[in-house]
């Protein structure tokens, strides 16, 4: 006698009991409870007539019961999300699904939806397992980077002047140096392969420090005269390429005599080599040195009466 799995049976209308016209009673068990099975398996089914009336004597009859296993259903959820460059054991599928190779990656991410295999069985005692198909849609990854490190500039530069290593820009390039010390920038990655990885934002750090006066220009001062008994006196103007620096803000004025000992701008008179030491300060660094020479004076011929 065989059934499938989940079919309504009762095993009493199949047995008759005959020669006898009058109700014999009798029971049935199944490898020996008296409860009908549900789950599938093979089971000895014995039938009992107890000795009663006319039939003094005890009779039994047994047979083989079978229920089948029955292909499992499956209704539920088909797509799932993944990460590219992942393995799809790394998506969790619900209860009772399992991916068939575990071990495959999930795909690229233009080809997505990507159809994979996937075994489905609810209880493996009542239901033989079937494939089903499953779908991924596959999210970008996150690629792979070194961050760039020591990154320095100077002040009032742009970001354009600090270099960046290949795959990496400046979001604004034009975006000036304002602050001393360490600053953070908004800068982009972008990966080789930028179908299957994301383009990454990171905000990268530069140290800022102060621009060397050295490359500064003067104008307004003579590095030649010739003495005239007079104090030496100037009208300097310091510019860092377009823009006019400002005295006391961006730098100070010293003098030097040929000693290299610091005088003020009034002892410049006499005839020597003097300096004229531009030195900056806040956002400027180091100094500029300036050579002025006053040359003897000719003395004039005395003239005869």
């Amino acid at each position: 006698m065989t059934f499938n799995y989940k079919d309504t049976y009762n095993v009493s209308d199949y047995i008759t009991v005959t020669n006898n016209p009058d109700e014999i009673d009798y029971t049935v068990t199944y490898d020996g409870a008296s409860v009908a099975p549900t789950k599938p398996g093979t089971y000895n089914v014995v039938v009992t007539v107890a000795a009663s009336g006319n039939n003094q004597l005890e009779a039994t009859s047994s047979f083989t019961l079978v229920i089948n296993k029955i292909d499992a259903t499956y209704t539920g959820q088909v797509t799932f999300d993944g990460v590219y460059g992942n393995k799809l054991s790394t998506i969790i599928l619900p209860e009772g699904l399992e991916w068939k190779n575990g071990e495959d990656l999930v795909g690229n991410v233009l080809t997505s939806p990507n159809k994979h295999i996937a075994t489905y069985n609810p209880d493996d005692d009542c239901y033989n397992t079937i494939e089903v198909e499953l779908y991924v849609n596959v999210e970008k990854a996150v690629p792979e980077y070194d961050v760039p490190e020591q990154l320095s500039g100077e002040i009032n530069q742009t970001l354009a002047d600090i270099d960046l290593p290949d795959g990496w820009m400046w979001k604004d390039s034009s975006e000036q140096l304002t602050s001393l010390g360490v600053n953070k920038f908004d800068a982009i990655f972008t990966p080789e392969d930028t179908d299957n990885y994301k383009v990454v934002n990171l905000k990268l750090e530069v140290t800022v420090v102060a621009t060397s006066i050295s490359n500064a220009t003067v104008n307004g001062y003579e590095a030649s005269v010739t003495y005239t008994g007079n104090a030496y006196t100037h009208d300097i103007e310091v510019y860092y390429g377009t823009e006019k620096l400002n005295k006391d803000v961006d730098y100070t004025i010293i003098y030097k005599d040929a000693a290299g000992t610091e005088i003020d701008l009034s002892d410049i008179k006499d005839a020597g080599s003097y300096s004229i030491v531009i030195k900056g300060t806040t956002k400027y660094s180091g100094e500029k040195v300036l050579s002025v020479v006053i040359n003897k004076a000719k003395l004039d011929k005395p003239t005869e009466n």
